[in-house]
């Protein structure tokens, strides 16, 4: 069972000029074992208003439709950040944060929502969640370029 972060769900926004097809493949494979955090939500909807307040009221229409779908498509198995996620996300900062990394407070809530569910966490940002000490693994193979 994986926890899907923020930039996997994103590369399938249909206003993505290069959708990677290795990441969208893996989204289809494994469709009933993937969750998403409250978090994901969030971000998304902080996109769609950005590109809405730039005034590109047509896309941000087409990310609005393609987020109703996220919404439906992961009902049961959207995530919150609760008070076990919050004070576990804040351990996970603080130890962070101990040896010189500020990861931020989005991802250290994704990370603690992945740790306390048992989910591995899927990123294409490894990098953001390294000092998080959590399971992680990229939706690309390994022989493929990442982004």
């Amino acid at each position: 069972m994986f926890l899907v972060d923020t930039d996997v769900i994103s590369a399938s926004a249909p206003t993505k000029a290069q959708r990677p097809d290795a990441v969208l493949q893996w989204l289809r494979e494994h469709g009933e074992q993937l969750f998403i955090s409250t978090i994901t939500l969030t971000e998304i909807r902080r996109g769609i208003a950005f590109v809405d307040g730039k005034g590109h009221g047509r896309k941000a229409a087409v990310l609005t439709d393609w987020e109703s779908g996220l919404l439906q498509s992961f009902a049961d198995r959207i995530l919150p950040v609760d008070e076990r996620v919050a004070q576990r996300a804040g351990d996970l900062l603080g130890r962070a944060e101990l040896r010189g990394f500020a990861p931020g407070l989005p991802d250290a809530c994704i990370a603690a929502t992945a740790d306390l569910h048992r989910l591995i966490l899927v990123t294409a940002n490894e990098r953001h969640f390294q000092a998080l000490d959590i399971r992680y693994r990229s939706p690309y193979p390994e022989d493929h370029e990442r982004p």
